[in-house]
């Protein structure tokens, strides 16, 4: 698991997202924290890596499955709409960063 967690914030975008979808599978939760960090770099203001968004579902989706969490159904459709994605996943980010404020220490 440790390598897992190193490899969240490995440069390349596909690592990221393999990375955590390894930790869902695992299922730890010694990793809530670190996803939760990941999370929050690849959403920085700014942030223009490639796969942005992917790294956040996949980053999301492993939250969900660890914690048990549903704060935002990003794999059901309807989807949103091209133009509307960014304001859909800034605001699922935040959920999760507000969530994470009001649970953390169950995780530490």
């Amino acid at each position: 698991m440790p390598d897992l967690i190193r490899l969240l914030s490995d440069p390349d975008s596909y690592v990221r997202m393999e990375a955590a979808g390894a930790l869902r599978k695992i299922g730890s939760d010694d990793a809530v924290g670190p996803l939760i960090a990941c999370l929050k770099e690849v959403s920085k203001p700014g942030t223009r890596l490639p796969k942005t968004e992917e790294i956040q579902v996949e980053v999301i989706w492993a939250l969900e499955q660890i914690t048990g969490a549903s704060i935002s159904d990003i794999h059901q459709p309807p989807l949103p709409l091209p133009g509307q994605r960014d304001s859909f996943m800034q605001v699922t980010v935040q959920k999760w960063l507000q969530w994470w404020e009001e649970n953390n220490e169950k995780y530490q």
